[in-house]
């Protein structure tokens, strides 16, 4: 007989005995079984298939069964004929399974298509779908499920494994994993990339790549070796990446908030109240980033460095463990910002208390409580030191800024020395005051004062009393001319260069006694109506100078006064020799 060809074999009452050679078909006719590839049904039944077919390939291990087209040439003929286009055979030639495979000319080798009459939206570990797939692990004569890390579902390229569903739902990539709408996970997701889904949520979410979606969302960690992106981040647990990446659109709100069941700290206005931490915009428009720390306690932010070396330096390039930067654009750069522009600032509840400046320079706006000050100028000969007020406008702009009221300077660009300069729109540049809670009247060499002026000199790494005769101690000058000295023994030292005025035409032993008049006002009453003429002599002379009820001697004036009575008694005592002579 003839090979036979059928487009259609009706199997549906089909019985198969020992020896048989003919298949009936429905319509009466019959077919030889050796002439359509079936000779190897299974001449025995299956415990499990009442009412179906049985093939029993013996030891044979290729394909079971194979489907056929003329109109298909796909041309991988190392596997199967080229007009095949679905195969069956043993997954393992020894253990079995089950592979199914197809092949095609163009995209699709094999599909799957599930048609049901009724839908589950359900998610959870009982939800079933169109397509399901099972595994599970032998147990005894049954079958019970894998374990939580065990392999239940792979996907391969080429015998490559990219993709795998372990046992208890987590999934692992070794690629991308890309998405227009939601990927939801009760357990792990991992991969190298998860991207472009609308909302990314599950227990763990990690990727060895890049992790982005509108929203991801994790019970416990989100990691990725590269970018987290989103425009919200949340997850009970860290956020891991090299770089996360969140993107609000136009969105105003905070982008990041980290929050704690424990915190309650109740300022709703901004965050809400299990809010310890807050990212946002500090512009709508503009930009900028705003970090905002909640705490029920003192501290609501704290920066903390831990770094493995140390920079002891003092200079403009020196870093620290905790270091802030300011910059300006530049183009598409940065560059300094300039020496008077704020760079760093510190507020209370938006009442700028504290800056830094680009040149260095601090404003403070209120007081400040310091162990200790240190200033080290470098090579700097200015101010080391400046008090300003708005208040002044001395007009020295030549020297200093108009409202500077104070200063501090070397005296020698390199010798050293301190310059105190004092600057005034009145006549007190600088005024010292003194204010003790005891008094000393000790006249001695050891006397203290309010006010205590010590004089020193060098003596090998430390200092000692001044030992040079006639040394000068201290110098009161006019701009840069000395008028007055107090020199180691004690001695005071005038200028008397200055003219003074002689008292040769009047009587000098009156002016003397009238000049004790001032001091000893009881002494007055002894002296005669002339006094009070001879004081204005003094005044004219300037030896005394009276001012309200107040009257202050001129020493330099009274010594002046002195020489000169001792000149006309000297004179009087020649006289009287002369006439007794």
């Amino acid at each position: 007989m003839a090979d036979l060809t059928f487009s259609l074999i009706y199997l549906e009452d089909l019985s198969i005995g020992t020896g048989t050679t003919a298949i009936d078909r429905s319509d009466g006719t019959t077919v030889d079984a050796t002439k359509i590839n079936l000779n190897n049904l299974s001449t025995t039944t299956s415990t499990f298939n009442t009412t179906g077919i049985v093939i029993d390939q013996a030891a044979a291990d290729d394909e079971v069964i194979t489907l056929q087209s003329s109109d298909v040439a796909h041309g991988i003929t190392d596997f199967t004929d080229t007009d095949t286009y679905g195969t069956l055979l043993k997954a393992s030639a020894l253990s079995g399974g089950l592979h199914v495979r197809g092949f095609s000319e163009d995209e699709t080798g094999a599909k799957i298509s599930g048609y049901a009459t009724t839908t589950d939206a359900t998610t959870g570990t009982g939800s079933l779908a169109p397509i399901l797939l099972d595994g599970a692990l032998k147990s005894g004569t049954g079958v019970t499920a894998v374990a939580s890390g065990a392999n239940v579902a792979v996907m391969q390229n080429d015998s490559t494994t990219r993709w795998i569903l372990k046992g208890n739902g987590d999934v692992w990539m070794d690629g991308d994993l890309t998405g227009v709408a939601d990927i939801t996970a009760t357990g792990t997701i991992s991969g190298t990339t998860a991207s472009g889904f609308t909302t990314i949520s599950g227990t763990t979410i990690t990727a060895s790549g890049v992790l982005s979606g509108n929203s991801i969302t994790s019970t416990t960690t989100i990691a990725a070796t590269t970018t987290v992106s989103g425009a919200t981040v949340t997850s009970t647990g860290a956020v891991n990446g090299a770089s996360c990446v969140l993107d609000q659109g136009a969105a105003d709100g905070n982008i990041m908030t980290l929050e704690s069941s424990d915190v309650a700290h109740g300022i709703t206005d901004f965050a809400d109240t299990d809010v310890y931490g807050a990212f946002r915009k500090i512009n709508a428009a503009s930009g900028g980033m705003r970090m905002r720390g909640f705490t029920e306690s003192v501290v609501g932010y704290s920066a903390t460095a831990f770094v493995t070396s140390e920079d002891t330096t003092s200079t403009t390039s020196s870093e620290a463990a905790v270091l802030m930067d300011g910059a300006l654009k530049d183009g598409t750069g940065v560059q300094a910002m300039a020496n008077g522009a704020n760079v760093f600032g510190v507020t209370n509840d938006g009442t700028t208390g504290f800056l830094v400046k680009g040149n260095g320079d601090a404003w403070l706006n209120g007081e400040m409580t310091l162990h200790k000050v240190i200033v080290d100028q470098g090579a700097d000969d200015d101010q080391v030191f400046e008090a300003r007020s708005s208040d002044v406008a001395h007009g020295m702009t030549s020297l200093t800024d108009t409202s500077t009221f104070y200063e501090m300077q070397k005296q020698g660009a390199t010798a050293g020395g301190v310059l105190l300069n004092g600057y005034s729109e009145t006549n007190i540049g600088i005024q010292m005051a003194g204010r003790v809670t005891t008094e000393d009247t000790t006249k001695s060499t050891a006397a203290l004062g309010p006010i205590l002026m010590t004089a020193q000199l060098k003596s090998g790494t430390t200092v000692g009393a001044m030992s040079t005769a006639n040394a000068n101690l201290f110098v009161v000058r006019d701009s840069a001319t000395a008028k007055f000295i107090v020199d180691l023994e004690g001695d005071l030292h005038v200028d008397g260069s200055s003219s003074l005025s002689t008292f040769d035409d009047y009587d000098d032993i009156a002016l003397i006694e009238a000049a004790k008049s001032v001091m000893a006002p009881d002494f007055r009453a002894t002296l005669g109506e002339t006094v009070e003429q001879n004081l204005a002599i003094l005044e004219a002379g300037r030896v005394i100078t009276r001012d309200n009820g107040d009257c202050f001697i001129s020493y330099k004036g009274m010594t002046g006064l002195l020489i000169d009575a001792i000149r006309q008694l000297a004179g009087r005592v020649q006289e009287l020799e002369a006439q007794c002579g």
